[in-house]
């Protein structure tokens, strides 16, 4: 049986959130500013402004295990962190081009795609 996750908001004061006592009373343990389901750090983003908006509507399917769920592409998670105009998420963006995560992005715009 698959299960579906809808995207939900995540904030910077978490515990205002009613999601995350949801999760955090059926055992899912918070991890800085991610919640731990299964073995994965999940991070919840706000919709707040145009570009998250958009990041979401484009966001792809995915399947974990037996859940479906939906990403948010690479560009847009990039982006995002370049709007934050944070060290941390400016930090992120060099370990996505350090393991390569947005070659496929340089290669098209190097065609001129």
């Amino acid at each position: 049986m698959v299960t579906h996750l809808q995207p939900f908001p995540f904030y910077h004061k978490p515990r205002r959130i009613p999601f995350y006592s949801y999760l955090t009373q059926r055992g899912y343990k918070p991890q800085g500013e991610a919640i731990i389901i299964g073995d994965w750090p999940v991070q919840f983003l706000p919709v707040f402004n145009e570009l998250i908006e958009e990041a979401l509507v484009n966001a792809v399917d995915a399947e974990f295990g037996y859940t479906a769920t939906h990403v948010l592409r690479a560009e847009y998670l990039a982006a995002i962190m370049l709007q934050t105009d944070r060290p941390k998420d400016f930090a992120r963006l060099l370990q996505f081009i350090e393991f390569g995560v947005l070659n496929w992005m340089r290669n098209a715009l190097s065609k001129g795609v």
